[in-house]
């Protein structure tokens, strides 16, 4: 988890208030165990909670609140998937428009793709949320 924060251990050592990493080191060897207290502080640090920092799974009651949520979350991601079809054959359109010499679709055509950036970032973080609750790799082009 410490790598996937991009903290190093000598980082994630000044945050817990240790001296060196090589605290850090021998926590994450196995080698010295970690106070109470510095679990918490680490779970913060990570942004998740105990259950997941000891066992590496999301905790049960995450999974059912978001889970709740999924029927939303497949929603969201086919309303992106069709913004995202109707944005294509609008590009496609100006793309041709464009290319016959049409000045004045180069701006819409940069503005389309920009929403298009902006459907795929959306859709990239749902997914990325989702597999960080469920262990579930969703392609972000295809509904769930």
């Amino acid at each position: 988890m410490r790598k996937q924060h991009g903290l190093s251990q000598d980082q994630l050592a000044e945050k817990l208030g240790y001296q060196t990493g090589v605290s850090v080191s021998n926590i994450e060897a196995g080698k010295s165990p970690i106070d109470v207290n510095k679990l918490c502080l680490l779970a913060k640090i990570l942004k998740t909670d105990l259950h997941a920092l000891i066992t590496g799974e999301p905790s049960p009651a995450l999974i059912c609140l978001v889970d709740s949520f999924r029927p939303q979350i497949e929603a969201r991601f086919k309303q992106l998937q069709d913004e995202r079809d109707k944005l294509h054959h609008e590009m496609v359109q100006l793309d041709l428009a464009h290319i016959i010499n049409r000045k004045d679709t180069k701006k819409q055509l940069d503005q389309a793709k920009e929403r298009a950036d902006k459907i795929d970032a959306e859709q990239q973080a749902l997914s990325r949320a989702l597999i960080e609750v469920f262990g579930q790799k969703t392609d972000s082009k295809k509904k769930l």
